[in-house]
């Protein structure tokens, strides 16, 4: 929309959704006459370029476990939680293991190696995360041993 040419990217939903569409004429007029509008839009964007860009750095330089365990952090279950949450994995287990860059059978055996020291449990496509604190500690010990 801001570019003024198409948009490369196509999705599909995975669950039932709803679309709204909102005409790019009526974007750029609220643009212009609510500076507060405009405002939250910036900073919407900002934080989609921020959050892209930790996915980039995460799938460029870290392990498969943990891009998966970055991407259960960035559930709002596991992100709010102290200790157990539940999150659902998307369709099937293999669509979750391209957006992650890994085989059906390597995120499998990544699972598995989380539930093998405690850290999640899985039943069919619930991944109860056994305790939400342990895990963002896992995961800032990782990025910590990452950091030259």
């Amino acid at each position: 929309m801001f570019l003024g040419k198409p948009y490369f990217v196509t999705a599909t939903a995975l669950a039932d959704s709803l679309a709204l569409h909102v005409s790019k004429t009526t974007i750029f007029d609220e643009l212009t006459r609510n500076p507060r509008f405009a405002s939250h839009m910036i900073a919407a964007l900002a934080q989609r370029v921020e959050a892209l860009v930790r996915e980039v750095q995460e799938y460029a330089l870290g392990t498969a476990t943990r891009r998966l365990v970055a991407w259960l952090l960035r559930r709002r279950e596991v992100a709010t939680a102290e200790h157990e949450a539940v999150v659902v994995l998307p369709a099937a287990k293999r669509v979750l293991a391209s957006q992650l860059g890994l085989s059906a059978e390597h995120l499998s055996r990544v699972l598995h190696d989380l539930s093998a020291r405690g850290l999640i449990a899985v039943r069919g496509r619930q991944v109860i995360v056994c305790d939400a604190t342990a895990l963002r500690a896992w995961h800032a010990a990782a990025e910590d041993a990452r950091v030259p």
